[in-house]
């Protein structure tokens, strides 16, 4: 799983139980407590995190995995509005380039940040195509 997947479950439970209880879900599952967004981690990571998090809830893992995926949505629904607003702020600026290149620039990521590839653990930069 991607980082980002683990860190979203950091933010369901701290912001349901607090910090000090995700502390303690990373002590019990022997996970660190901190992850790197695009960075891989064993599938086993993630599993064990929503065990324990299953378990500090008192709800039935397929309910949580529910209500996850609910607040995954929600949040990522939230970030797409503000960078739309960003983007429209942008264009109305007129500093922004069209979509087009916008897109064209983000898929270029991996090859213009070469450094990416020193670090093993991220994964592969999202490419897009337009059509």
């Amino acid at each position: 799983m991607y980082g980002m997947i683990n860190k979203a479950i950091q933010e369901l439970l701290t912001a349901r139980l607090g910090e000090a209880a995700w502390k303690a879900i990373c002590v019990r599952t022997n996970t660190d407590p901190t992850f790197v967004t695009m960075a891989k981690y064993p599938d086993e990571v993630t599993y064990n995190l929503m065990a324990a998090a299953s378990e500090a809830l008192g709800l039935p893992a397929d309910t949580l995995l529910e209500q996850f995926g609910e607040y995954w949505t929600l949040a990522n629904v939230h970030q797409a509005i503000l960078h739309e607003k960003f983007m429209l702020y942008w264009v109305v600026k007129g500093n922004a380039p069209s979509r087009c290149a916008f897109v064209r620039d983000t898929s270029s990521l991996g090859t213009r940040h070469g450094s990416l590839g020193r670090f093993p653990r991220l994964g592969r930069v999202p490419f897009f195509r337009l059509t």
